[in-house]
């Protein structure tokens, strides 16, 4: 066999130690690859096993269990919405306390009758309490319709509700609203379940805190409701209709 040169001798020895070197930089890479992948998913894990589910108006949120929100008050159908826990006792006293408050005040012409009705509520839902018609407003004067000056009249009142049932308080109010949406605060109050514990429902609906409204609800209705002071990034995924 006819001996190598120095010069072939050397390349097929530099090939050889390149190879080596290649070899051990990708094995090495897997290793890192593999540790980063492993450390991610015990991270991961770690996190998940530390899962809250959170229904917060038509979205269930995963977030880490010790993370804090707050919800604020919601509206739907231009009608803001806020429950809170309360005793039935809290309730009831702060229930004749603003009855008293209503009536006391006076109407737009300066008269005695600012509040014009008060309807007690026992909805199917265990929730109790009354709705308040009051202090109504009236708004006229002329504008032009293209041919002429015709005149305007608008008449609103204040709607509101206050309903209370398993210790927890449901207020909602619409301001200046117009006469022939007056039910509409009725009708709201008869879809709202009270959710102490904010658990998930088992119902499609839109969630506040403490309590949800069942659907029927419409987009023209245009609910929203805010959320602050997140403490840890959330995943969002749609809640079961």
């Amino acid at each position: 066999m006819k001996p190598s040169s120095p010069s072939r001798l050397a390349t097929m020895i530099a090939a050889i130690a390149i190879g080596s070197l290649a070899a051990t930089w990708a094995v090495g890479r897997v290793m890192s690859e593999h540790k980063q992948a492993r450390e991610d998913s015990q991270s991961s894990a770690s996190l998940t096993d530390k899962m809250k589910t959170v229904c917060v108006g038509r979205f269930l949120l995963d977030m880490p269990s010790d993370a804090q929100i707050d919800l604020g008050s919601a509206t739907i159908d231009g009608i803001d919405i806020a429950a809170f826990r309360e005793t039935r006792e809290e309730f009831h006293q702060r229930l004749a306390d603003r009855e008293a408050q209503i009536t006391t005040l006076t109407n737009r012409l300066g008269g005695n009758k600012n509040l014009e009705s008060a309807s007690t509520v026992s909805t199917n839902n265990g929730l109790v309490g009354k709705v308040f018609v009051h202090s109504r407003t009236v708004t006229e004067g002329t504008q032009g319709n293209g041919l002429g000056v015709e005149r305007y009249r608008y008449e609103g009142v204040t709607v509101e509700a206050l309903v209370h049932g398993d210790g927890v308080s449901v207020d909602l109010v619409s301001k200046d609203r117009g006469l022939a949406w007056i039910e509409d605060v009725p009708e709201l109050v008869k879809k709202l379940v009270v959710n102490p514990e904010n658990r998930i429902p088992d119902e499609a609906g839109f969630c506040l805190d403490h309590a949800y409204v069942r659907d029927p609800l419409t987009a023209e209705q245009k609910e929203k409701i805010t959320m602050s002071d997140m403490q840890a990034r959330a995943r969002l995924v749609p809640a079961a209709q």
